[in-house]
């Protein structure tokens, strides 16, 4: 599989691997397999939800739009966060940053 090189598309394959893998609140990845949004984006750019890098973390800067102004981690770890949610989130992320061509 190639990697993702925009955040776009980044952001779009982080969608997928959470509606394949399921959606986790406060740990990047559960025991389940399921991940959180830095999980996700971590798994799609290096390959390991655990490496959760500076860089990775920097990407979540620009999903500050699409939750409410509020950490993107903060957002996704509510308690009452549910995993379409966070998939569309992304979605409508990666739709907007597609059209700016980043």
């Amino acid at each position: 599989m190639r990697k993702p090189k925009t955040l776009s598309a980044i952001f779009s394959a982080a969608a997928d691997a959470i509606e394949k893998h399921g959606h986790a609140i406060g740990r990047l990845k559960d025991s389940r397999g399921r991940m959180c949004l830095w999980g996700a984006i971590s798994f799609v750019v290096d390959g390991d939800p655990y490496i959760a890098s500076h860089r990775t973390h920097k990407m979540l800067d620009h999903l500050i739009p699409f939750t409410a102004g509020i950490s993107p981690i903060a957002w996704n770890n509510r308690h009452s966060r549910k995993k379409w949610q966070v998939v569309a989130m992304l979605r409508k992320a990666a739709a907007a940053l597609r059209s700016r061509h980043v």
